[in-house]
């Protein structure tokens, strides 16, 4: 395969990630949380403004169904290691993508005490629905941010692309 293919691929496969794959997993991890804390999932929308509507919940509960968004796709990239490289890099714009979405949630979270909000954040509607569980919340946001960045550079990805191309050192 040339390297204009190669390029083209990974622009084609970072598009489907980024579109469809993580926010499916996004809402896909509110809804799991939503169910295994025994509540009823009335709507879900995929798309532009995607969401999940969800009932029979107690506020407490709902605080966890908001972490279930980066939660799901940040520990299944965790947990995956595949070797073939279209599906590590897969892996990997996952964890990136999950990067982004703490630090929009730590900037949230941080900056509403200065007057910057954030509209629509999941992690914003904890807070508002559990207002004691804010440190909580920023302990597990950081955790998952040096969890994933930490992943991020063990995998080389640099290197691990560079070698896909065939201008790396082996």
């Amino acid at each position: 395969m040339t390297d204009a293919k190669r390029g083209a691929m990974l622009l084609l496969l970072g598009l489907f990630t980024a579109v469809l794959l993580y926010p499916a997993l996004h809402e896909g991890g509110h809804i799991l949380v939503t169910l295994l804390l025994g509540g009823r999932i009335r709507e879900v929308r995929l798309g532009a403004a995607a969401s999940v509507l969800c009932g029979g919940l107690r506020h407490g509960e709902l605080a966890a169904v908001a972490f279930g968004g980066v939660g799901l796709p940040l520990a299944l990239a965790m947990l995956l290691r595949p070797k073939h490289f279209p599906l590590w890099y897969v892996v990997q714009l996952v964890k990136g993508i999950s990067v982004l979405a703490i630090l929009l949630s730590l900037i949230s979270l941080i900056g509403c005490k200065y007057g910057v909000i954030v509209e629509n954040d999941d992690i914003m509607n904890a807070v508002r629905l559990w207002p004691e569980g804010r440190g909580v919340c920023l302990v597990l946001l950081c955790a998952g941010l040096l969890l994933s960045v930490g992943s991020i550079c063990a995998a080389r990805p640099v290197q691990r692309v560079g070698e896909y191309f065939g201008i790396a050192k082996k």
